[in-house]
């Protein structure tokens, strides 16, 4: 087996490692794991994942802290000017749709916003026996409501344009 790694950041902005075991040239699957630690430089035991999964193994970025977090910076900063915030975002969200297409393991949602313009996010596992619907769901809203930030960005920028 071999290993790669990929990165994604969650909803509450900390960073993810994820694993991705392959079948291949490891003899077992701890075997594929440690040698994947040993290319991410790390030194902590290997979880065991099973081939085909994926593992998170929680790599947090400092830089990216939880959204309320950054809010409660910015205010305790004194930084006054006009901002979003994510009160402001989750107010936006008028109503939620969700579909999980037959025979896949891909689930959209599509948010719609107080205006009646739609937004949507997606989710999808690797393997289909990690598929779990409420999963899907949470990390494909997650996905949905991060595209609200950049609108409601723009549409303050130009009222303190105007």
């Amino acid at each position: 087996m071999s290993s790669s790694f990929t990165t994604r950041q969650n909803r509450d902005g900390t960073f993810s490692t994820y694993e991705m075991i392959h079948r291949g040239t490891h003899a077992t699957q701890q075997d594929a794991a440690k040698h994947a630690m040993r290319l991410a430089g790390e030194d902590r035991k290997p979880a065991g994942p099973v081939a085909g999964t994926i593992a998170p193994t929680q790599k947090e970025n400092p830089v990216n802290k939880d959204e309320r977090a950054i809010a409660a910076e910015i205010q305790a900063k004194g930084l006054t000017g006009k901002s979003i915030a994510p009160d402001m975002i989750d107010a936006e969200i008028a109503g939620e749709d969700y579909h999980v297409f037959p025979g896949s393991c891909l689930t959209v949602c599509c948010l719609t916003l107080q205006n009646g313009f739609t937004v949507t996010g997606e989710s999808a596992c690797a393997s289909p026996e990690n598929f779990n619907e409420g999963i899907g769901r949470k990390i494909a809203r997650g996905n949905a409501r991060d595209k609200i930030w950049p609108l409601l960005g723009f549409r303050l920028r130009d009222q303190l344009a105007a």
